[in-house]
């Protein structure tokens, strides 16, 4: 809207004083006689200043009511916090748009609005603004510069941040029970998350198992047998497992014993069958000497 206040306007009516003239309004604003004249009768149409129109002579400008009530609004809304729009405004400013024209076209928001968060930054010293050749030349300063490149706060940090509320009073017989610090268990989980516990490993305690394996023991007949041996300080286990190894043991030593006579008994047969093949040949030979004596051969 051509009749809507922006920022050109209330940058223009803060530069007003008591003693302001329409004559000499252009020095004040760094601009010529008719760019001021232009601004001038900007705001006099939308109501926010009056002058007078004699000639010759000095023409003093006042603000009206309307005028002061702008002025007004805008102090208070420059004591505000700094909201996104504000940074909106700072990050366009950042990015190399000065003219106001150049910020209202980039944000599209109402000029009084624009106006109202511009004014808020100038006076909170994020921007510094001024006219030239009647233009409005906006720059950051170096506070609204670090604020663009200032990183957000994460919700870690929002959560360290110390309550400002006072700590609530204990009523008579009534025990004060203090708030759980959480502080301290969000440190201590980070810390595990970081670093894992280490369980110690536990050495698995394997039972004493007795040597199984027996020694070799040679009997008679040459055949070895096992031995059992134990272990001491073995349990009731062991022992069974002893006894049971004692009784393979004897049996073994049964079948070695039986294995030897039936050895011995086989020797024996063998040695006897030399000597019977002997005794026949030897009664053979008997038996064909006599037989020639006789004179039958």
């Amino acid at each position: 809207m051509v009749d809507e206040i922006n920022f050109s306007d209330l940058l223009a009516l803060k530069k007003i004083s008591a003693d302001t003239i329409v004559e000499k309004f252009g020095s004040t604003i760094n601009s010529s006689f008719f760019d001021a004249a232009n601004i001038l009768g900007s705001l006099k149409i939308k109501g926010l200043v009056d002058y007078g129109t004699n000639t010759p002579g000095q023409n003093v400008i006042s603000i009206t009511d309307v005028g002061n009530k702008l002025l007004g609004d805008a102090d208070i809304r420059s004591k505000e916090s700094i909201d996104n729009l504000d940074m909106e405004i700072i990050h366009q400013l950042g990015a190399g748009k000065r003219e106001l024209s150049d910020v209202s076209n980039s944000i599209n928001v109402s000029q009084t609005d624009l106006a109202m968060h511009l004014n808020k930054l100038l006076v909170n010293g994020y921007a510094d603004a001024s006219f030239r050749n009647g233009v409005v030349n906006i720059n950051l300063t170096d506070k609204g510069f670090n604020l663009e490149k200032e990183p957000p706060a994460s919700n870690e940090e929002k959560n360290n941040v110390p309550s400002s509320e006072p700590a609530p009073e204990a009523k008579e017989g009534e025990l004060m029970v203090e708030p759980e610090d959480d502080s301290a268990k969000y440190v201590a989980e980070a810390e595990n998350a970081q670093a894992p516990e280490e369980v110690p490993k536990r050495e698995e305690q394997q039972p004493s198992v007795p040597n199984s394996t027996p020694q070799a023991a040679v009997n008679a007949s040459g055949v070895s047998a096992p031995v059992a041996t134990a272990n001491p300080g073995t349990g009731k286990e062991e022992v069974k497992e002893m006894d049971d190894l004692k009784s393979i043991n004897g049996k073994l030593q049964s079948n070695d014993e039986e294995i030897e006579t039936e050895l011995k008994s086989h020797l024996t047969k063998k040695s006897k069958k030399p000597a019977v093949a002997i005794a026949v040949v030897v009664i053979l030979i008997i038996i064909v000497v006599v037989l020639k004596v006789k004179g039958v051969i």
